[in-house]
């Protein structure tokens, strides 16, 4: 569905819950902008900053709320956007709003009483993806999104203004990358660990607001074709249950046995390379399990 500027400012507004006055946010935040000052937002000011040639990544937990935006280099942002296939597991929403300035498609994945959204945003010049999760009925939630403008337009109702104690922007695209960030690249790849082959039945993580912060995956490397699987047209998706310890380090993998066994392995193999930074609770690292999707598509 299509929106015209004033719709897209005012259709959203039964997503969002009401944001109560007196909630006591327990967290400082700060207002961060891109360098094109194409988006802007409020996050907490305790951020962990990701970069690579290609991409700069802010990521923030605070409240139960796991946020991260993302600032890509692609050659046509709004036609990225409008390419890009929206899927989701059993039961997720889609939307797509545009105005003159940017175009916008939404996911939304419900279980239970926890949500997670992903925003792929396109402007002119710039693409940014953003992704948050956690609790429905959590404020934190609401209050993210509600600061978030593309081209200094508020991108949903009843946006926040920027005199909630943020401060002046800080360019998150220039901030250095975080120690602890550049400590989770440098470590090895995992070898050895033999993979389980099961039905997997569900894949949500649940309980995500028992976490401080959550896990932060880095980098996910692709895994290959083999060419068994090319010469006999396989397509589809793989999934794998994922062990991320608190040491840094990946643990258990349990691939889904109706998956192809060639592809399975490579998806192991590529899952050994995952670089993140383990998930908190109490402040304190802590192992969690994960499913990993993995799209294989012979174009």
């Amino acid at each position: 569905m299509i929106f015209s500027r004033l719709a897209v400012l005012t259709s959203l507004a039964f997503i969002f819950l009401y944001l109560a006055p007196t909630f006591a946010w327990t967290q400082s935040w700060a207002t961060y902008e891109d360098s094109s000052k194409g988006i802007s937002f409020q996050a907490p000011t305790n951020v962990v900053i990701s970069r690579g040639s290609d991409f700069s990544t802010l990521f923030a937990s605070v409240e139960g709320v796991s946020i991260s935006v993302s600032k890509r280099k692609v050659n046509n942002p709004r036609k990225t956007v409008k390419n890009y296939k929206l899927v989701g597991r059993k039961g997720a929403t889609g939307e797509t709003y545009e105005t003159d300035d940017f175009l916008v498609r939404r996911l939304n994945e419900y279980v239970n009483d926890e949500i997670y959204i992903a925003l792929y945003v396109g402007l002119k010049k710039d693409y940014f993806t953003i992704a948050v999760s956690g609790q429905k009925d959590n404020p934190t939630m609401d209050r993210f999104l509600k600061t978030i403008r593309l081209g200094g337009v508020y991108l949903f109702p009843g946006g926040l203004p920027g005199h909630l104690g943020a401060g002046e922007p800080v360019i998150f695209d220039k901030l250095p990358i975080s120690p602890e960030v550049e400590a989770a690249l440098k470590r090895p790849n995992v070898t050895g660990l033999k993979p389980k082959f099961e039905i997997l039945t569900s894949d949500w993580p649940g309980e995500l607001h028992k976490f401080s912060r959550h896990l932060i995956v880095l980098s996910k490397p692709r895994p290959g074709y083999t060419d068994e699987a090319r010469r006999m047209n396989i397509q589809g998706t793989i999934r794998a249950n994922v062990e991320f310890l608190k040491n840094g380090n990946i643990g258990n993998i349990t691939v889904d046995r109706s998956a192809d066994y060639g592809l399975a392995l490579n998806v192991v193999k590529a899952i050994r390379g995952i670089k993140f930074i383990p998930a908190q609770i109490n402040g304190v690292p802590a192992d969690v399990t994960r499913t990993i999707h993995y799209t294989f598509s012979i174009y």
